[in-house]
Order: C-alpha cells, then sequence, then structure tokens
C-alpha cells in the first residue's frame, strides 16, 4: 500500500501536467507560474538541507541499528558513545 501511494505522489504532478497541457494546447506557462515553481524547488531543497543537518549523528557514535528487545518489540536504531580504544 506505501509502494502505491508513492508512486501516485510522484506520478501526479506529471498528470497534472498532462491535462493542462491537454487544455491548453498552444498556452504556455506564465511567468508567475515559472517563479512560484521556482520558490517551491528553493524551499524543499532547503527544508532538505535544514532536515539533513539536523538530523546529524556524531562522528564519534556508534550506529545501533534496529532490533528485537528482550520483550519480542522492535526497538528504533540509536547511537552510543563508542568506548575508548
Amino acid at each position: 500500500m506505501g509502494f502505491l501511494i508513492g508512486a501516485v505522489l510522484f506520478l501526479l504532478p506529471f498528470a497534472v501536467y498532462l491535462l493542462w497541457r491537454r487544455a491548453n494546447p498552444e498556452g504556455e506557462p506564465s511567468v508567475r507560474m515559472l517563479t512560484l515553481a521556482g520558490i517551491g524547488v528553493a524551499l524543499a531543497a532547503v527544508g532538505f538541507l535544514v532536515y539533513g543537518f539536523s538530523r546529524g549523528m556524531d562522528p564519534d557514535a556508534a550506529y545501533i541499528p534496529a532490533r528485537i528487545g528482550p520483550d519480542g518489540r522492535v526497538l528504533p536504531p540509536d547511537a552510543a558513545p563508542r568506548p575508548p580504544r
């Protein structure tokens, strides 16, 4: 189900563009639409960068992958300090 939702969300802009081109075969996107699309792309890029830098792990930490706990529940991934060498 998740794959289907992801595929629909990926294909939706292409479908909207195709419908727009069929409705306006001789029309071109206005400057306002192109400006808004550019602003949207820039905001998305800034959001990706902020998220990436805010979710960083300490370089000296050891990654602990997801695992099954003693009670049978799945424990999320974590980071722990590395033991001294």
